[in-house]
């Protein structure tokens, strides 16, 4: 049986903060365009603002690609005091250009953002059925994203290719990729 995380011993010795991507989830919108400098730049401030100098960065999918490049020697140049100490990517998108070719890109570009597009996004994503609270609230983060910020990453973010700016990365850095994962899997 899980306990819940909240009693886990580690609470103890660390500082969780949570921050969603521009234009995403919870987090504040930027310019109109949202680059992904922009991005790395909006996550460098709110780091340097809890004064967190002994930290892990953790970033899934498009956060993944933010994440790589601040943990790099790009991460002093988009505003990072201080590197992190390691690393997790969650089945990230790499540094160069998003692979997969343009079907998916023109899919979520043309999607209406409605309860059943949400739901469909959701349901392709997931190898397994979700607990019914976490999938609401994937499909209500889904649903609430800033189009602007969603159609620049899909117009322009998914096609920078940082690899040259931001390698190595000389973190230790954890990859998690899921073989069953119905986007990505082991071949990313």
């Amino acid at each position: 049986m899980r306990r819940p995380l909240q009693r886990r011993p580690h609470r103890r010795h660390t500082r969780r903060r949570h921050g969603s991507r521009s234009g995403f989830g919870e987090g504040r919108s930027l310019g109109p365009r949202c680059t992904m400098a922009e991005m790395a730049a909006a996550f460098a401030a709110t780091i340097n603002e809890l004064g967190l100098t002994d930290y892990v960065l953790v970033g899934h999918s498009m956060t993944g690609k933010i994440m790589q490049k601040l943990a790099s020697r790009a991460g002093a140049g988009l505003g990072l005091a201080h590197p992190p100490a390691k690393l997790v990517l969650i089945t990230p998108t790499p540094l160069g250009q998003e692979v997969g070719g343009e079907d998916l890109p023109r899919e979520l570009f043309e999607s209406r953002r409605d309860d059943a597009d949400a739901k469909k996004f959701v349901l392709d994503r997931t190898a397994l059925p979700l607990e019914p609270e976490v999938f609401d609230r994937a499909c209500e983060d889904y649903a609430r994203m800033n189009r602007k910020a969603w159609d620049a990453w899909l117009k322009e973010g998914i096609y920078e290719d940082w690899t040259e700016r931001a390698a190595p990365i000389d973190v230790e850095t954890l990859l998690i990729v899921a073989d069953g994962d119905p986007t990505w899997g082991l071949e990313m």
